[in-house]
């Protein structure tokens, strides 16, 4: 059937057995693939292109400003391990029931992309999180310190990879 929401994959393959009604209620469980991938888009422009600079220029601290914002990046992280848990899911769905394995390259580059997002989340909860709580916890101020700045440029590269992997998987979701 042609009219397939999803262009380029077979409607009809349901080899999971799956009745009209199931295959409508797995149908919208992988449409929330795409809102999770969207919103993973929107919550790191958000943070990184508008609260960042709209706190560091208000605010009179950047040590205030620095806190807030780490508070904002600690929620933003927590909010992102349920969405990987949900996208993980969807696109699991989407590839059993829908896809064609070995047919297209497709399915292929957005595992890669969802699995580079899982990565950078851990990268950024197990470590760089760890090391900024270390810091903190042993009185060294974040402001003009050498060991924060390099952790600074990484988390701010996790944050763009970040996005460009999502933005890969929903333009392939």
């Amino acid at each position: 059937m042609a009219d397939h929401a999803h262009a380029g994959v077979e409607r009809g393959r349901v080899g999971l057995g799956l009745g009209v009604e199931n295959e409508e209620t797995a149908r919208r469980a992988i449409d929330e693939l795409g809102n999770e991938l969207g919103d993973g888009v929107g919550g790191g422009v958000a943070l990184g292109a508008i609260s960042a600079p709209v706190l560091f220029s208000t605010l009179e601290s950047r040590q205030t400003a620095g806190g807030l914002f780490g508070r904002m990046l600690r929620r933003y992280s927590r909010a992102k391990v349920a969405a990987i848990v949900v996208i993980l899911g969807a696109a699991a769905l989407k590839t059993l029931i829908w896809e064609q394995t070995g047919q297209s390259w497709v399915p292929l580059v957005r595992w890669a992309a969802i699995a580079l997002m899982a990565a950078l989340l851990l990268l950024e909860l197990m470590h760089l999180e760890r090391a900024v709580n270390r810091l903190r916890s042993a009185g060294q101020s974040t402001i003009d310190n050498p060991a924060f700045a390099r952790l600074h440029r990484r988390s701010e590269a996790i944050l763009k990879l970040s996005v460009g992997a999502a933005v890969v998987a929903l333009l392939l979701g």
